[in-house]
């Protein structure tokens, strides 16, 4: 049931179908066979056309509402056959669009069960002709007329065809907080809040023309102090067979009755239920706070027909002082009912309303304010002059801290609705809850990234997503790689002459650059020891031109030297030793990961650099043979190779340049003028 509206499916006398576009039904609740004649499982799939008859004639009614054209259609008092009672059951049926990802041109049928309002209806009805009858029978008896007036559980009045109020009951009077006298010889239309309908008019002609009552239809009405309710009517019409009484009746006087019942808890409690559930649903889809606040803000302002909703926050302090006063506060952001927009009125939240925000923030809790408050309208003169009649203020909290405070507005003087204020203070804690979820995400997100980083710059990445997946040893062999050594030619004299925190930014100045010429050529990083550096290329991902990888970076490692000698007047060498073959290459161990080599190719490339000469890049035959082509190399001679007798090296002296790489080559950012590390040289140097 992800459906938010389908939760209206856990009142017992709710129940629900889905259809999608071609008619079909897609889901129902678990008690419409009473509707639709077999149960939930069996439904699924079939017409529902087939099996409510009712919506023929309905189809063009049903596009309109999948285009969005029309918001709803209700069908009223659709009638099945029970086996189980004598007398039959009554449904409504609500069609409304089904907005949920899932279905395509869907709707949603509700069906309320209102076989105890049909009863009660009836029994009204009943009630309001055998009234008739008694008002006929007994018209010369007004004061059995009065007690069955007094009786009445509903309001009543009674009114000319032209809508003048003939007669109300104390019911009526207590809903509006009028007097009688401030009604009667009064039009009913004076106190319909929606002035374009003309109800007296629509009344009296359906009654003349079919004869019959008309029911279940709501009117907003609106009382003393500008309050409101909601009221459903049932209304007829009846011929007064008296000659005359106190209120001016004359004999044979055609009249319209109008029953009603106060519904607006019922409305309130379904608006909050609406509001409550957009909440749910925008915090369900929302990336962040930030998204989520405007949809929040319209979502509660609309379902709870209210006229403004805002979000305040608390201005930063610039100093410890202001830190610690009372914090001003500042609307982030509102949502404005549209036919108020442009309304001087919609300044208010900008201009007026602080003191109340204010509270709310220094009292950390939920705060109701009206008009109908005593002391409001003395303490706040601007309420009056600017339109604003009632605020609910709350809290927005995360844990022990507030974030901001979420306020209503409206124009109308409400009194204090406490299921409205806690469903809100709920609300809030939702909000504040899913604020809190969402930097508690964030900040795992933010470590995780500083883990990979972290993870990244020891392991290949290749290597640290097989630890993450399957943490165990790993080991791959290669059967063409080409490895480098390099050694720092003096530099065991220089570090005895300077101190070890100066020794470490000079090899950190040399190595950084390094390692920016092996992400430059795609190779791989192995390990420093002490003024050693190792790198290989052609793994853990296999390349053809490991070897020339190899040979552009040593070339590029020995101007990294020249640069360092320019700009501080030394003369640092760089050892290179190069050699290619088969390798094995991996991670063991359960701590302190570190992805290495091993291998004769290893042993071989450390004795090719041991045993070069300073400044120079001395390579095996095996690299030669690599390399012979593009770069241009020169013959040493047989050399004596601890552990591995006679071999032939080879100097690595060049590039071979084609017009099209006869550019200039720009140095490692790194290299661009380190002044630092050229004055600590130069000026060990100088004191030699």
């Amino acid at each position: 049931m992800s459906r938010p509206l389908l939760q209206l499916s856990l009142l017992p006398h709710l129940d629900y179908i889905v259809i999608d576009g071609q008619s079909r039904i897609l889901d129902t609740s678990a008690n419409v066979e009473e509707i639709v004649g077999m149960g939930a499982d069996l439904a699924v799939g079939q017409d529902i056309f087939e099996l409510l008859p009712e919506l023929f004639g309905l189809e063009a009614v049903m596009d309109l509402i999948r285009d969005g054209v029309n918001p709803y259609f209700e069908l009223k008092a659709i009638t099945r056959s029970l086996e189980s009672h004598s007398t039959p059951g009554y449904w409504d049926l609500y069609i409304l669009p089904d907005n949920s990802p899932q279905t395509s041109q869907g709707l949603l049928l509700l069906f309320e069960n209102v076989t105890d309002r049909m009863g009660l209806e009836q029994t009204l009805v009943q009630a309001s002709n055998d009234l008739t009858l008694t008002v006929n029978k007994l018209s010369s008896s007004e004061a059995h007329i009065e007690q069955i007036l007094r009786s009445m559980p509903d309001s009543l009045f009674v009114t000319s065809l032209s809508g003048k109020i003939l007669k109300v009951n104390q019911v009526a009077l207590d809903l509006l907080g009028y007097d009688e006298s401030e009604l009667l010889q009064s039009s009913l239309s004076d106190l319909i809040v929606d002035k374009s309908v003309d109800i007296v008019d629509n009344q009296r002609f359906l009654c003349e023309e079919t004869g019959e009552i008309i029911r279940q239809f709501e009117l907003i009405l609106e009382g003393k102090n500008n309050q409101q309710a909601i009221i459903s009517f049932t209304c007829s019409m009846f011929a007064s067979d008296s000659s005359g009484d106190s209120h001016g009746y004359n004999d044979k006087e055609q009249r319209l009755i109008y029953i009603g019942r106060d519904v607006t808890k019922k409305h309130l409690a379904e608006r909050r239920l609406i509001a409550h559930n957009t909440v749910t649903q925008v915090l369900s889809q929302a990336q962040g706070f930030v998204d989520a606040l405007p949809k929040l803000l319209q979502g509660l302002g609309e379902g709870l027909a209210w006229d403004v909703c805002e979000f305040w926050q608390p201005i930063p302090a610039h100093n410890s002082t202001e830190a610690e006063a009372d914090p001003e506060l500042r609307c982030i952001d509102l949502w404005i009912r549209p036919h108020l927009e442009g309304n001087p009125w919609t300044d208010l939240s900008f201009r007026y309303g602080c003191q109340w925000v204010q509270e709310s923030w220094v009292q950390q809790q939920s705060l109701w304010r009206s008009t109908l408050d005593d002391g409001v309208s003395r303490r706040q003169p601007e309420a009056k002059q600017m339109g604003l009649s009632t605020g609910l203020f709350c809290p927005l909290t995360i844990g022990e801290d507030c974030l901001g405070i979420l306020t209503l507005f409206c124009k109308r003087s409400l009194p204090r609705d406490e299921e409205l204020v806690q469903m809100m203070a709920t609300a809030s804690n939702q909000i504040g809850q899913f604020f809190q979820r969402k930097l508690a995400e964030e900040a795992l997100k933010l470590e995780q990234r500083k883990t990979e980083r972290l993870l990244l710059n020891i392991l290949p990445s290749s290597i640290a997503n097989q630890l993450k997946d399957a943490p165990a040893t790993i080991a791959e062999q290669y059967e063409s790689v080409t490895i480098l050594f390099a050694d720092i030619v003096g530099f065991t004299k220089l570090s005895s002459q300077i101190s070890a925190t100066e020794l470490v930014k000079l090899l950190n100045y040399i190595f950084s650059a390094f390692d920016q010429l092996t992400e430059h050529y795609e190779l791989e990083k192995i390990k420093t020891i002490g003024d050693a550096y190792m790198a290989a290329g052609g793994l853990p991902i296999t390349r053809l031109d490991h070897a020339e990888a190899i040979a552009d970076m040593a070339l590029d490692m020995q101007q990294v030297i020249t640069e360092l000698n320019r700009q501080a007047g030394s003369r640092l060498d760089i050892r290179i030793g190069i050699h290619s073959g088969p390798v094995v290459a991996g991670v063991i161990g359960l701590k302190k990961f570190v992805y290495d080599l091993w291998g004769d190719t290893v042993n071989t490339a450390s004795r090719m650099e041991s045993h070069g000469l300073a400044g120079k890049i001395q390579v095996s035959q095996a690299t030669y043979d690599l390399l012979k082509r593009r770069f241009v190399l020169t013959q040493r001679g047989s050399l004596a190779i601890k552990g591995k007798g006679q071999m032939t090296t080879y100097l690595l002296i060049g590039r071979r340049q084609s017009k099209k790489q006869k550019t200039a080559r720009s140095l490692p950012p790194i290299l661009q003028g380190n002044q630092e590390i050229a004055d600590l040289i130069r000026q060990k140097l100088q004191q030699q």
